[in-house]
């Protein structure tokens, strides 16, 4: 993941192409760890479809503004999460020991965390937002189902 100037390429920058590309090949990372973290990223960007599509049909109140600021922060932190899962799991690689083990649990815990946050938000916006966006509500579910079922089994298996 060098680049010819430095430091590491954000997986969170690239291009999905490159990304998908990348994510696909024969290279030890990114894996399914930085995966299960875009895909917490795109169920956050579904949620805030959600939310944006509904401010176009009526005001918003505050307990839906709220939740877009949670939302937005949940949806960085994603995308921090996936480079951070990239380095977690290399320096593991690299050591295979126990201190490294637990720093790449932990990593996928904090994730856990966000997935947890993720669907609370979800269940809370879901009867408040505008009915033409159900699908953009139902993708955040499943989204955030499979990013939390990925760090969970990583989670396991480390």
């Amino acid at each position: 993941m060098p680049t010819a100037d430095g430091p590491p390429e954000r997986l969170g920058a690239m291009p999905i192409d490159a990304l998908v590309a990348k994510l696909g090949s024969d290279a030890i990372t990114p894996g399914a760890g930085a995966a299960g973290t875009i895909v917490l990223a795109l169920a956050a960007a579904c949620a805030s479809k959600a939310i944006a599509i509904t401010a176009k049909h009526r005001a918003l109140p505050a307990a839906l503004v709220d939740a877009a600021r949670s939302i937005e922060e949940l949806g960085r932190a994603a995308l921090h999460g996936a480079d951070e899962d990239v380095e977690h799991f290399r320096t593991y690689l690299r050591h295979r020991d126990a201190e490294k083990a637990d720093e790449l649990r932990e990593s996928d815990r904090t994730l856990l965390e966000l997935c947890e946050s993720l669907k609370e938000i979800v269940d809370r916006i879901s009867a408040d937002v505008h009915e033409v966006v159900a699908g953009d509500i139902s993708a955040a579910r499943v989204l955030t189902q499979a990013a939390a079922a990925i760090h969970l089994r990583n989670e396991a298996t480390t």
